[in-house]
């Protein structure tokens, strides 16, 4: 590559006036598809009032080989000048009064004076780069014909370089007279943003649900009700797999249950439930302070307590909690005493008759003989198959009565933490009777008295689950 001799005709002049009392740098940025360019000039001021221009240096860089929109370049030469700025203000070693930085870019100017955060990757980078660079500088927009940078992102030979004299002295810009509120980007720029997802909610009043349930009085009508809505939602949701069966699923009777316990929670509850969501403990004065409640894994409100180690189902032992003044609830007490509902068409049809116990007549029942009722099925489904001697069978029934001896003759304490109660067993033998063990072994290895333990211990197990559920 040959040296051009015009070259050397290219002159060097004292870019200060003489008494210079301001100094200015200006710098401008453009672009092309192929080259990012960027010119810094200084701009000299004497006593007299006389300003004069001088270029100070200038700089080019190849565009990057992936193709990028015009914007994203003009931006990329922007920060291109930035960089030359800062790189220039050190060497000068002068008081510089003001910097100005000039593009032609309405879009890039509108992403410089943006919030790096809103925009998008690539923007957002190059942006927080520039208002770092340049934060005591000022960005203007200059016209395409008044950006001498054009001249060095188009490139032009010798020749064409001596004859501009924009490329050297600049062009005359007045400041005051570039104001940016008068420009008025592309509104291409705004396809840099960040796309914000905004969700707007609106808390329904009670109001608004009690006139939703007054639609029917029938508890299951309401449930079924609900269990459509929520089935149309879903099949709009998902158009493919639309659920177009004449009959409700369980899973779709369940979820609208569910949702009808939740309004009750909320009406009734709202402050226990706020609580709990965020890790603390109901207050001293709320209703649910003495049941141990929480929030399952569908924010549904469950009893805890003593029953949650019993082996019993989830439902059984950790029951949902529904408010006594919850209209859903009223709703299901009607339902089952309302003689003109389904329940007691129900019993006619079936030829079901209600019958009174006359008080003090253990004849004809009596919690003593439920107890021994339930006691009586249990031995039975235990021993239907067992061949064992009558001082087995009395063995086993002393056991029992052990058994009904160890429940509660008091009701529970409302400390959750408080396990023994007052029973029958510590007025016999000064203490609760213990609880039989429940190690399973294999009935061909048992010797008589094993086996007679073991049917106790099976006896136990099953009454229990129904006395524990009585309890709850």
């Amino acid at each position: 590559m040959l040296w051009d001799p015009k070259v050397d005709c290219l002159t060097y002049k004292y870019i200060l006036l003489t008494a210079t009392i301001r100094i200015e740098i200006h710098g401008f940025s453009d672009v092309s598809e192929r080259v990012n360019a960027a010119v810094v000039y200084i701009k000299c001021f004497n006593e007299s009032g006389q300003s004069q221009t001088r270029l100070l240096c200038s700089k080019s860089r190849v565009a990057p080989l992936k193709t990028l929109t015009i914007p994203r370049l003009e931006l990329s030469a922007a920060l291109l000048l930035s960089r030359l700025v800062k790189k220039v203000m050190p060497i000068l070693q002068l008081p510089i009064h003001k910097i100005w930085m000039w593009t032609h870019s309405t879009i890039a100017l509108a992403w410089i004076k943006a919030e790096p955060h809103k925009l998008k990757t690539f923007v957002s980078n190059r942006v927080a780069e520039i208002q770092t660079l340049s934060k005591d500088c000022h960005w203007k927009h200059v016209s395409s014909k008044n950006n001498p940078a054009d001249l060095n992102s188009r490139g032009c030979n010798v020749d064409e370089l001596l004859k501009n004299e924009m490329w050297f002295l600049a062009p005359d810009l007045q400041t005051d007279e570039y104001e940016d509120n008068q420009l008025f980007p592309d509104p291409s720029y705004r396809d840099e943003l960040k796309c914000a997802v905004t969700l707007s909610t609106t808390e329904c009043s009670s109001n608004f649900y009690d006139e939703l349930f007054n639609v029917t009085t029938n508890f299951i009508k309401l449930i079924r009700i609900f269990s459509f809505i929520f089935r149309f939602i879903n099949n709009i949701k998902a158009k493919e797999s639309c659920n177009k069966e004449k009959y409700l699923t369980a899973d779709e009777v369940k979820r609208s249950t569910e949702f009808l316990a939740k309004i009750a929670h909320l009406s009734e509850f709202k402050a226990e439930i706020d609580a709990l969501k965020k890790g603390k403990g109901v207050s001293k004065t709320s209703k649910l302070k003495t049941l141990d409640s929480f929030l399952d894994e569908n924010s549904l409100l469950r009893v805890g307590g003593r029953l949650s180690n019993a082996d019993l189902p989830f439902e059984a032992k950790l029951q949902i909690i529904i408010p006594s003044a919850a209209a859903e609830l009223n709703r299901f007490i009607k339902l089952i005493c309302n003689k003109n509902e389904t329940v007691a068409s129900y019993f006619a049809s079936e030829a079901i008759q209600w019958k009174f116990i006359p008080p003090r007549s253990p004849n004809f029942g009596g919690l003593g003989k439920a107890r021994v009722k339930s006691f009586k099925h249990h031995l039975y489904r235990t021993l239907i198959n067992s061949k064992i001697t009558f001082k087995e069978f009395e063995t086993i029934i002393i056991q029992i009565e052990g058994i009904l001896n160890s429940r509660p003759l008091v009701p529970l304490s409302d400390n959750i933490n408080e396990y023994e109660v007052l029973t029958p067993g510590h007025f016999i033998i000064g203490r609760p009777i213990s609880e039989p063990g429940i190690l399973d072994i294999s009935d061909n290895r048992l010797s008589r008295w094993q086996y007679t333990t073991k049917c106790v211990r099976t006896i136990w197990k099953r009454w229990k689950n129904d006395y524990l559920n009585h309890l709850q």
